[in-house]
Protein backbone atom coordinates (compact mmCIF):
# COMPACT_ATOMS: atom_id res chain seq x y z
CA UNK A 1 0.00 0.00 0.00
CA UNK A 2 1.27 3.46 -0.87
CA UNK A 3 0.08 7.09 -0.90
CA UNK A 4 0.14 9.15 -4.03
CA UNK A 5 -0.53 12.84 -4.62
CA UNK A 6 -3.31 13.01 -7.19
CA UNK A 7 -5.32 16.25 -6.90
CA UNK A 8 -8.63 16.40 -8.68
CA UNK A 9 -9.50 19.26 -11.01
CA UNK A 10 -12.67 20.57 -9.32
CA UNK A 11 -11.24 20.72 -5.75
CA UNK A 12 -8.07 22.31 -7.10
CA UNK A 13 -9.97 25.05 -8.90
CA UNK A 14 -12.08 25.65 -5.80
CA UNK A 15 -8.95 25.88 -3.63
CA UNK A 16 -7.24 28.36 -5.97
CA UNK A 17 -10.33 30.56 -6.10
CA UNK A 18 -10.90 30.35 -2.34
CA UNK A 19 -7.28 31.13 -1.43
CA UNK A 20 -7.26 34.09 -3.80
CA UNK A 21 -10.50 35.43 -2.32
CA UNK A 22 -9.48 34.92 1.32
CA UNK A 23 -6.05 36.36 0.68
CA UNK A 24 -7.60 39.45 -0.92
CA UNK A 25 -9.91 39.91 2.07
CA UNK A 26 -6.98 39.62 4.47
CA UNK A 27 -4.95 42.14 2.48
CA UNK A 28 -7.93 44.49 2.40
CA UNK A 29 -8.19 44.36 6.19
CA UNK A 30 -4.47 45.04 6.56
CA UNK A 31 -4.83 48.04 4.27
CA UNK A 32 -7.72 49.29 6.39
CA UNK A 33 -5.58 48.82 9.50
CA UNK A 34 -2.81 51.01 8.07
CA UNK A 35 -5.33 53.62 6.93
CA UNK A 36 -6.95 53.71 10.39
CA UNK A 37 -3.56 54.11 12.08
CA UNK A 38 -2.67 56.97 9.75
CA UNK A 39 -6.07 58.58 10.35
CA UNK A 40 -5.72 58.37 14.13
CA UNK A 41 -2.23 59.86 13.94
CA UNK A 42 -3.51 62.73 11.77
CA UNK A 43 -6.37 63.44 14.18
CA UNK A 44 -4.01 63.38 17.15
CA UNK A 45 -1.80 65.92 15.40
CA UNK A 46 -4.77 68.18 14.74
CA UNK A 47 -5.98 67.98 18.34
CA UNK A 48 -2.55 69.07 19.53
CA UNK A 49 -3.01 72.40 17.76
CA UNK A 50 -4.61 75.39 19.56
CA UNK A 51 -8.30 76.01 18.73
CA UNK A 52 -9.06 78.30 15.81
CA UNK A 53 -11.52 81.17 16.11
CA UNK A 54 -14.78 80.57 14.26
CA UNK A 55 -15.03 84.31 13.55
CA UNK A 56 -12.00 84.09 11.27
CA UNK A 57 -11.08 81.86 8.37
CA UNK A 58 -11.18 78.14 9.23
CA UNK A 59 -8.35 75.76 8.25
CA UNK A 60 -8.43 74.26 4.78
CA UNK A 61 -9.65 71.01 6.33
CA UNK A 62 -11.26 71.82 9.69
CA UNK A 63 -12.53 68.31 10.40
CA UNK A 64 -11.60 67.21 13.95
CA UNK A 65 -9.76 70.40 14.81
CA UNK A 66 -10.50 72.30 18.01
CA UNK A 67 -12.52 75.48 17.68
CA UNK A 68 -13.69 78.43 19.78
CA UNK A 69 -16.90 80.25 18.94
CA UNK A 70 -18.45 83.33 20.60
CA UNK A 71 -21.96 84.20 19.58
CA UNK A 72 -25.65 84.31 20.39
CA UNK A 73 -27.66 81.05 20.24
CA UNK A 74 -31.17 80.98 18.80
CA UNK A 75 -32.94 78.48 21.02
CA UNK A 76 -36.28 78.95 19.28
CA UNK A 77 -34.79 77.50 16.08
CA UNK A 78 -32.94 74.61 17.68
CA UNK A 79 -32.97 71.27 15.88
CA UNK A 80 -33.49 67.99 17.68
CA UNK A 81 -31.74 64.64 17.23
CA UNK A 82 -34.18 62.32 19.03
CA UNK A 83 -33.74 58.82 20.42
CA UNK A 84 -30.30 59.41 21.96
CA UNK A 85 -29.53 57.38 25.07
CA UNK A 86 -27.06 58.08 27.87
CA UNK A 87 -26.76 55.86 30.96
CA UNK A 88 -29.79 53.99 29.58
CA UNK A 89 -31.94 57.15 29.84
CA UNK A 90 -33.82 58.33 26.74
CA UNK A 91 -33.02 61.80 25.54
CA UNK A 92 -32.09 63.98 22.61
CA UNK A 93 -29.27 66.12 21.28
CA UNK A 94 -29.83 69.77 20.50
CA UNK A 95 -28.26 71.46 17.50
CA UNK A 96 -28.51 75.22 17.89
CA UNK A 97 -27.77 77.92 15.29
CA UNK A 98 -25.32 80.43 16.79
CA UNK A 99 -24.75 83.83 15.19
CA UNK A 100 -21.04 84.56 15.45
CA UNK A 101 -20.30 87.76 17.32
CA UNK A 102 -19.35 90.64 15.03
CA UNK A 103 -20.53 88.96 11.82
CA UNK A 104 -23.56 87.61 9.97
CA UNK A 105 -22.16 84.10 10.00
CA UNK A 106 -24.32 81.40 11.61
CA UNK A 107 -22.64 78.20 12.79
CA UNK A 108 -24.49 75.10 13.96
CA UNK A 109 -23.46 73.89 17.42
CA UNK A 110 -24.33 70.47 18.84
CA UNK A 111 -24.62 71.59 22.46
CA UNK A 112 -25.09 68.06 23.77
CA UNK A 113 -27.54 65.58 25.23
CA UNK A 114 -30.67 66.44 27.20
CA UNK A 115 -32.93 63.86 28.92
CA UNK A 116 -36.49 63.84 27.64
CA UNK A 117 -38.06 64.52 31.03
CA UNK A 118 -35.84 67.57 31.64
CA UNK A 119 -36.00 69.16 28.20
CA UNK A 120 -38.49 71.93 29.05
CA UNK A 121 -36.67 72.94 32.23
CA UNK A 122 -33.29 72.97 30.48
CA UNK A 123 -34.68 75.03 27.60
CA UNK A 124 -36.11 77.61 30.00
CA UNK A 125 -32.77 77.80 31.78
CA UNK A 126 -30.86 78.33 28.53
CA UNK A 127 -33.30 80.96 27.30
CA UNK A 128 -32.82 82.88 30.54
CA UNK A 129 -29.12 83.32 29.76
CA UNK A 130 -29.35 86.41 27.60
CA UNK A 131 -26.52 87.56 25.36
CA UNK A 132 -23.50 86.02 23.70
CA UNK A 133 -21.63 83.06 25.11
CA UNK A 134 -18.47 81.21 24.19
CA UNK A 135 -18.51 77.62 22.98
CA UNK A 136 -15.41 75.46 22.74
CA UNK A 137 -15.34 72.08 21.13
CA UNK A 138 -14.55 70.08 18.03
CA UNK A 139 -15.15 71.16 14.44
CA UNK A 140 -16.69 68.43 12.31
CA UNK A 141 -17.32 68.21 8.57
CA UNK A 142 -20.20 66.06 7.36
CA UNK A 143 -19.80 64.04 4.19
CA UNK A 144 -22.12 64.52 1.24
CA UNK A 145 -23.70 61.13 2.00
CA UNK A 146 -24.45 62.19 5.59
CA UNK A 147 -26.06 65.40 4.40
CA UNK A 148 -28.31 63.53 1.99
CA UNK A 149 -29.23 60.79 4.47
CA UNK A 150 -30.06 63.13 7.37
CA UNK A 151 -33.63 63.82 6.37
CA UNK A 152 -36.02 65.70 8.60
CA UNK A 153 -38.30 63.17 10.26
CA UNK A 154 -40.90 65.08 12.34
CA UNK A 155 -42.08 68.64 12.80
CA UNK A 156 -41.06 71.77 10.98
CA UNK A 157 -41.83 75.42 10.63
CA UNK A 158 -45.40 74.73 9.52
CA UNK A 159 -46.23 72.96 12.80
CA UNK A 160 -44.42 75.49 14.97
CA UNK A 161 -42.24 72.81 16.57
CA UNK A 162 -38.47 72.34 16.30
CA UNK A 163 -37.40 70.15 13.43
CA UNK A 164 -36.19 66.65 14.16
CA UNK A 165 -33.37 65.00 12.27
CA UNK A 166 -31.70 61.64 11.98
CA UNK A 167 -28.21 63.16 12.33
CA UNK A 168 -26.39 66.45 11.92
CA UNK A 169 -26.49 67.61 8.30
CA UNK A 170 -24.99 71.12 8.15
CA UNK A 171 -25.85 71.97 4.55
CA UNK A 172 -29.42 70.71 4.65
CA UNK A 173 -30.02 72.21 8.09
CA UNK A 174 -28.65 75.57 6.94
CA UNK A 175 -31.04 75.51 3.99
CA UNK A 176 -33.93 74.79 6.35
CA UNK A 177 -32.88 77.75 8.51
CA UNK A 178 -32.42 80.03 5.52
CA UNK A 179 -28.77 80.82 6.33
CA UNK A 180 -25.53 80.35 4.42
CA UNK A 181 -24.00 76.91 5.08
CA UNK A 182 -20.63 76.83 6.81
CA UNK A 183 -17.81 74.38 6.06
CA UNK A 184 -18.10 72.84 9.54
CA UNK A 185 -20.31 72.48 12.59
CA UNK A 186 -19.23 72.40 16.24
CA UNK A 187 -19.58 69.62 18.80
CA UNK A 188 -19.39 71.45 22.10
CA UNK A 189 -17.59 70.02 25.12
CA UNK A 190 -14.34 68.46 26.19
CA UNK A 191 -12.47 65.63 24.51
CA UNK A 192 -12.78 62.20 26.10
CA UNK A 193 -10.57 59.16 25.66
CA UNK A 194 -12.13 56.21 23.87
CA UNK A 195 -12.79 54.23 27.07
CA UNK A 196 -13.54 57.20 29.36
CA UNK A 197 -17.02 57.60 30.78
CA UNK A 198 -18.93 60.84 30.37
CA UNK A 199 -19.31 62.62 33.71
CA UNK A 200 -22.80 63.05 35.11
CA UNK A 201 -23.46 66.79 35.11
CA UNK A 202 -26.19 69.31 34.37
CA UNK A 203 -27.51 69.06 30.80
CA UNK A 204 -26.94 69.79 28.00
CA UNK A 205 -24.10 67.28 28.29
CA UNK A 206 -21.57 67.72 25.49
CA UNK A 207 -18.32 66.02 24.66
CA UNK A 208 -16.56 64.11 21.92
CA UNK A 209 -14.12 61.25 21.57
CA UNK A 210 -10.50 62.23 21.04
CA UNK A 211 -9.93 59.27 18.71
CA UNK A 212 -12.17 57.50 16.20
CA UNK A 213 -13.51 54.10 17.28
CA UNK A 214 -10.85 51.44 16.86
CA UNK A 215 -11.71 48.35 14.84
CA UNK A 216 -9.78 45.06 15.11
CA UNK A 217 -8.71 45.01 11.47
CA UNK A 218 -5.57 43.04 12.35
CA UNK A 219 -7.68 40.26 13.88
CA UNK A 220 -9.97 40.25 10.86
CA UNK A 221 -6.95 39.92 8.55
CA UNK A 222 -5.54 37.03 10.62
CA UNK A 223 -8.91 35.26 10.39
CA UNK A 224 -9.05 35.53 6.59
CA UNK A 225 -5.44 34.38 6.18
CA UNK A 226 -5.99 31.48 8.60
CA UNK A 227 -9.04 30.35 6.64
CA UNK A 228 -6.95 30.40 3.47
CA UNK A 229 -4.25 28.22 5.08
CA UNK A 230 -6.95 25.86 6.36
CA UNK A 231 -8.39 25.55 2.87
CA UNK A 232 -4.98 24.62 1.46
CA UNK A 233 -4.50 21.99 4.18
CA UNK A 234 -7.90 20.46 3.44
CA UNK A 235 -7.09 20.38 -0.27
CA UNK A 236 -3.72 18.71 0.38
CA UNK A 237 -5.22 16.07 2.65
CA UNK A 238 -7.92 15.25 0.09
CA UNK A 239 -5.41 15.06 -2.77
CA UNK A 240 -3.41 12.14 -1.36
CA UNK A 241 -4.87 8.79 -2.26
CA UNK A 242 -4.06 5.37 -0.91
CA UNK A 243 -3.27 2.73 -3.48
CA UNK A 244 -2.99 -0.97 -2.91
CA UNK A 245 0.22 -2.48 -4.24
CA UNK A 246 -0.35 -5.23 -6.76
CA UNK A 247 2.15 -8.12 -6.81
CA UNK A 248 3.25 -9.27 -10.23
CA UNK A 249 3.88 -13.04 -10.52
CA UNK A 250 7.37 -14.04 -11.58
CA UNK A 251 8.64 -17.05 -13.53
CA UNK A 252 9.85 -18.60 -10.30
CA UNK A 253 6.32 -18.59 -8.90
CA UNK A 254 5.15 -20.39 -12.01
Amino acid sequence: MSWRFRPRLAPTLFMVFGVGLLGSLGTWQMRRLHEAEALRARYAERLAQPPFDAAGEPPADPDRTRVRLTGTPDWDRRMILPNRYMWSYPGMNWVVPVRVEGSERVVLVDVGWVPNDEAEAVLAQERARVGARTYTGLARVASAQEDVAAARIVGGESSGTPTRWVRVAPKVMAQALGVAPQPFYVVEGEGLAEEAEIADRAPPIGGWRTTPPERPHGQYAFTWYALGVTLVCVWLSSSFRREESVSVPTSADA
